[in-house]
C-alpha cells in the first residue's frame, strides 16, 4: 500500500508540472522566458501576468512554479483544463534585480514588445486566439500591452487590478485606455482589502475602455479566510478560495468571443 501511495504522489508531482520553458530573443539583448502548457483541443491561447515584481524566475528552473502563490500562477491547470494553451511570463532577464518590473517598467514600450514577442510565437505555434490575463500589477502588464500591440491580441482579462496611483508602477486610470478596443473583462473581489486594487476603483474602471467592443464587470464575493496580507495572494486579493468561479467566468467571457 506504501508504494502505492509513493508512486501515485509521484506521478501527480509531475502532472502538475505538464509543459516547458520557452526562451525568445529581444531586440534589446535580454531573453523573455514563459512557461507553456498546450491542451491538445485549445480554443485559445491565454498568456497569465503575475503581480508583484512579475518575476517567475524561470532561469532557475519550471519548478520554482510550484512555490508560487500568486492566483494566476497557481491557478495555471485550471486554465489548461477550460481548454486553453496556457503560457506563464517571466519578467524579462533584464529586469530580474531586487525590484523586478517595479517602477515602470510595465507601462513602457519595450515591455510591450516582449510580450508582442509571445504572442506571435503562440499564434505561429498555435493559431488559435490569444487573450492576456493579469492580476495585481500584472494588469499594468496588460492593459500597456493591449494599448501598444492594437490588433496582434484578442482580448484582455483583468482581475485585482492596480486602480490607484502608487509609487511602484502605473495605474491603470493613467494609462490611455481608449485606446484599446478589443474585449476587457474586469473581475474584483467585493472584500479586497488591498489599498491599490479596491472594488470600488475597478467599478469606476470600467467605464474607462469607451471603444472596447465589449466590456463586463464581475464582483465576486466569497472564498477562504485570508492567510496572508491584504494586498499578498493568499487573501481576497488573490481570489483565495474561489479560483474555480474565477476561472470559469474568465472561460465563459473568452468563449462568447
Amino acid at each position: 500500500m506504501n508504494k502505492i501511495f509513493f508512486i501515485l504522489t509521484i506521478s501527480l508531482s509531475f502532472s502538475t508540472l505538464a509543459g516547458k520553458i520557452i526562451s525568445l530573443d529581444t531586440n534589446r539583448g535580454a531573453s523573455q522566458k514563459f512557461y507553456l502548457m498546450k491542451h491538445k483541443s485549445a480554443i485559445a491561447s491565454v498568456i497569465l501576468f503575475v503581480g508583484g515584481k512579475g518575476k517567475l524566475k524561470l532561469h532557475k528552473g519550471k519548478r520554482k512554479l510550484l512555490k508560487m502563490n500568486n492566483f494566476l500562477a497557481r491557478s495555471r491547470m485550471l486554465f489548461k483544463r477550460q481548454k486553453f494553451n496556457v503560457a506563464v511570463i517571466d519578467a524579462p532577464t533584464d529586469q530580474q534585480g531586487v525590484e523586478g518590473m517595479f517602477h515602470g517598467f510595465r507601462a513602457t514600450k519595450d515591455h510591450a514588445e516582449d510580450i508582442a514577442l509571445v504572442v506571435d510565437y503562440l499564434k505561429l505555434k498555435f493559431n488559435k486566439p490569444v487573450w492576456l490575463v493579469g492580476t495585481s500589477r500584472g494588469t499594468e502588464s496588460v492593459a500597456n500591452a493591449a494599448i501598444r500591440l492594437m490588433n496582434k491580441i484578442d482580448g484582455i482579462i483583468l482581475t485585482a487590478s492596480m486602480t490607484e496611483e502608487n509609487r511602484k508602477g502605473t495605474s491603470l486610470p493613467e494609462m490611455k485606455l481608449k485606446k484599446i478596443k478589443v474585449p476587457v473583462q474586469v473581475i474584483t473581489h467585493k472584500e479586497d482589502a488591498c489599498h491599490v486594487t479596491t472594488p470600488r476603483g475597478s467599478k469606476n474602471l470600467i467605464k474607462k475602455f469607451s471603444q472596447s467592443i465589449k466590456t463586463e464587470l464581475q464582483v465576486v464575493s466569497g472564498g477562504d479566510e485570508p492567510i496572508s496580507k491584504p494586498c499578498k495572494a493568499k487573501s481576497a486579493h488573490g481570489f483565495l478560495g474561489i479560483e474555480r468561479k474565477v476561472v470559469k467566468l474568465i472561460a465563459i467571457f473568452i468563449l462568447s468571443h
